[in-house]
Protein backbone atom coordinates (compact mmCIF):
# COMPACT_ATOMS: atom_id res chain seq x y z
CA UNK A 1 0.00 0.00 0.00
CA UNK A 2 1.43 3.38 -1.02
CA UNK A 3 -0.66 5.44 1.45
CA UNK A 4 -0.52 8.70 -0.54
CA UNK A 5 -3.31 10.29 1.49
CA UNK A 6 -1.69 9.73 4.90
CA UNK A 7 -1.44 13.09 6.67
CA UNK A 8 -3.60 14.89 4.11
CA UNK A 9 -6.47 17.04 5.34
CA UNK A 10 -9.98 16.44 4.02
CA UNK A 11 -12.80 18.91 4.59
CA UNK A 12 -16.30 17.43 4.86
CA UNK A 13 -18.59 19.95 3.16
CA UNK A 14 -22.35 19.69 3.09
CA UNK A 15 -25.55 21.24 4.40
CA UNK A 16 -25.88 21.83 8.12
CA UNK A 17 -28.46 24.57 8.82
CA UNK A 18 -31.51 22.85 7.35
CA UNK A 19 -30.32 19.24 7.46
CA UNK A 20 -32.51 17.06 9.67
CA UNK A 21 -29.50 15.87 11.69
CA UNK A 22 -27.53 19.12 11.38
CA UNK A 23 -25.29 17.37 8.85
CA UNK A 24 -23.75 15.11 11.46
CA UNK A 25 -24.78 11.61 10.30
CA UNK A 26 -22.93 11.23 7.01
CA UNK A 27 -19.84 12.91 8.45
CA UNK A 28 -19.66 10.52 11.42
CA UNK A 29 -20.26 7.61 9.07
CA UNK A 30 -17.36 8.32 6.67
CA UNK A 31 -14.84 9.57 9.23
CA UNK A 32 -13.63 6.12 10.44
CA UNK A 33 -12.87 5.10 6.83
CA UNK A 34 -10.86 8.28 6.24
CA UNK A 35 -9.01 8.00 9.54
CA UNK A 36 -8.10 4.39 8.71
CA UNK A 37 -6.12 5.83 5.78
CA UNK A 38 -4.33 8.28 8.06
CA UNK A 39 -6.32 11.22 6.73
CA UNK A 40 -6.91 14.22 9.02
CA UNK A 41 -10.66 14.93 8.97
CA UNK A 42 -11.87 18.52 9.19
CA UNK A 43 -15.52 18.33 10.21
CA UNK A 44 -17.44 21.62 10.53
CA UNK A 45 -19.98 19.91 12.80
CA UNK A 46 -17.17 19.12 15.22
CA UNK A 47 -15.18 22.34 15.23
CA UNK A 48 -11.75 22.15 16.88
CA UNK A 49 -12.09 25.57 18.48
CA UNK A 50 -11.82 26.46 22.12
CA UNK A 51 -14.73 28.31 23.70
CA UNK A 52 -17.11 27.31 20.88
CA UNK A 53 -20.20 25.19 21.29
CA UNK A 54 -22.05 24.30 18.08
CA UNK A 55 -25.24 23.33 19.91
CA UNK A 56 -25.27 26.61 21.81
CA UNK A 57 -24.59 28.55 18.59
CA UNK A 58 -27.44 26.73 16.87
CA UNK A 59 -29.82 27.68 19.68
CA UNK A 60 -28.64 31.31 19.56
CA UNK A 61 -29.22 31.45 15.79
CA UNK A 62 -32.70 30.01 16.21
CA UNK A 63 -33.48 32.61 18.87
CA UNK A 64 -32.18 35.42 16.66
CA UNK A 65 -34.34 34.22 13.78
CA UNK A 66 -37.41 33.86 16.02
CA UNK A 67 -36.86 37.35 17.49
CA UNK A 68 -36.12 38.78 14.03
CA UNK A 69 -32.72 39.85 15.39
CA UNK A 70 -31.08 39.85 11.98
CA UNK A 71 -28.06 41.78 13.25
CA UNK A 72 -27.38 39.08 15.83
CA UNK A 73 -27.91 36.33 13.28
CA UNK A 74 -25.58 38.06 10.85
CA UNK A 75 -22.87 38.40 13.49
CA UNK A 76 -23.11 34.74 14.50
CA UNK A 77 -23.11 33.50 10.92
CA UNK A 78 -20.18 35.67 9.84
CA UNK A 79 -18.02 33.93 12.44
CA UNK A 80 -19.16 30.51 11.27
CA UNK A 81 -18.61 31.45 7.63
CA UNK A 82 -15.08 32.68 8.37
CA UNK A 83 -14.24 29.42 10.15
CA UNK A 84 -15.73 27.18 7.46
CA UNK A 85 -14.05 29.04 4.60
CA UNK A 86 -10.76 28.91 6.49
CA UNK A 87 -11.23 25.14 6.59
CA UNK A 88 -11.49 25.15 2.79
CA UNK A 89 -8.22 27.09 2.71
CA UNK A 90 -6.27 24.62 4.84
CA UNK A 91 -7.69 21.38 3.47
CA UNK A 92 -5.88 19.40 0.80
CA UNK A 93 -9.07 17.90 -0.64
CA UNK A 94 -12.76 17.64 0.09
CA UNK A 95 -15.72 15.33 0.16
CA UNK A 96 -18.98 17.16 -0.49
CA UNK A 97 -22.44 15.83 0.32
CA UNK A 98 -25.13 17.33 -1.90
CA UNK A 99 -28.77 16.99 -0.92
CA UNK A 100 -31.01 19.06 -3.15
CA UNK A 101 -33.88 18.68 -0.68
CA UNK A 102 -31.97 20.95 1.73
CA UNK A 103 -30.86 24.56 1.38
CA UNK A 104 -27.07 24.50 1.09
CA UNK A 105 -25.81 27.96 0.22
CA UNK A 106 -22.62 27.61 2.29
CA UNK A 107 -21.81 24.26 0.68
CA UNK A 108 -21.93 25.80 -2.77
CA UNK A 109 -19.66 28.68 -1.72
CA UNK A 110 -17.21 26.15 -0.27
CA UNK A 111 -17.20 24.15 -3.53
CA UNK A 112 -16.45 27.23 -5.60
CA UNK A 113 -13.70 28.44 -3.24
CA UNK A 114 -11.98 25.04 -3.29
CA UNK A 115 -12.42 24.72 -7.04
CA UNK A 116 -10.60 28.02 -7.60
CA UNK A 117 -7.66 26.48 -5.73
CA UNK A 118 -7.88 23.37 -7.94
CA UNK A 119 -8.28 21.11 -4.92
CA UNK A 120 -9.63 17.61 -5.48
CA UNK A 121 -13.35 17.74 -4.69
CA UNK A 122 -15.33 14.51 -4.52
CA UNK A 123 -19.09 14.94 -4.69
CA UNK A 124 -21.69 12.51 -3.43
CA UNK A 125 -25.24 13.46 -4.46
CA UNK A 126 -28.09 11.91 -2.50
CA UNK A 127 -30.46 12.26 -5.46
CA UNK A 128 -27.99 10.76 -7.96
CA UNK A 129 -25.53 12.13 -10.49
CA UNK A 130 -28.28 12.98 -12.98
CA UNK A 131 -29.68 15.51 -10.47
CA UNK A 132 -26.41 17.41 -10.00
CA UNK A 133 -26.68 20.99 -11.22
CA UNK A 134 -25.56 21.61 -14.80
CA UNK A 135 -23.42 24.44 -13.41
CA UNK A 136 -21.34 21.94 -11.42
CA UNK A 137 -20.82 19.85 -14.56
CA UNK A 138 -19.28 23.00 -16.06
CA UNK A 139 -17.05 23.56 -13.01
CA UNK A 140 -15.80 20.11 -12.08
CA UNK A 141 -14.84 16.89 -13.86
CA UNK A 142 -17.87 14.59 -13.86
CA UNK A 143 -15.64 11.64 -12.96
CA UNK A 144 -15.58 12.85 -9.35
CA UNK A 145 -19.40 12.75 -9.00
CA UNK A 146 -20.68 9.74 -7.07
CA UNK A 147 -24.16 8.42 -6.27
CA UNK A 148 -22.90 5.63 -4.06
CA UNK A 149 -20.70 5.91 -0.96
CA UNK A 150 -18.94 2.65 -1.79
CA UNK A 151 -17.90 4.00 -5.22
CA UNK A 152 -16.55 7.14 -3.57
CA UNK A 153 -14.62 5.09 -1.00
CA UNK A 154 -13.19 2.86 -3.74
CA UNK A 155 -12.03 5.96 -5.62
CA UNK A 156 -10.38 7.34 -2.45
CA UNK A 157 -8.72 3.96 -1.81
CA UNK A 158 -7.43 3.90 -5.40
CA UNK A 159 -5.95 7.40 -5.00
CA UNK A 160 -4.40 6.38 -1.67
CA UNK A 161 -2.82 3.23 -3.10
CA UNK A 162 -1.56 4.92 -6.26
CA UNK A 163 -3.83 2.72 -8.38
CA UNK A 164 -5.70 5.71 -9.91
CA UNK A 165 -3.84 7.23 -12.85
CA UNK A 166 -4.99 10.76 -11.96
CA UNK A 167 -6.40 11.62 -15.38
CA UNK A 168 -7.97 14.79 -14.00
CA UNK A 169 -4.63 16.12 -12.69
CA UNK A 170 -6.24 17.37 -9.48
CA UNK A 171 -4.21 15.19 -7.13
CA UNK A 172 -0.75 16.65 -6.60
CA UNK A 173 1.35 15.09 -3.88
CA UNK A 174 4.30 16.98 -2.43
CA UNK A 175 7.36 15.43 -0.86
CA UNK A 176 7.77 17.93 1.99
CA UNK A 177 11.06 16.34 3.01
CA UNK A 178 12.58 17.80 -0.18
CA UNK A 179 11.65 21.38 0.65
Amino acid sequence: MVNKLKGSRVYLSGPIDYASDNGIGWRRSITPFLESLGVIVIDPTNKPLQDEDDIEHSKLRQECRKDKDYQGLSTLMRNIRVFDLRCTDICDWSIVYLDYDVIMTGTLEEIFCMNRSKKPILIYCKQGIDKISDWLFGCLPYQIFFQDWDQLKTYVSDIDSGKDNNLMKRWIFFDYSRL
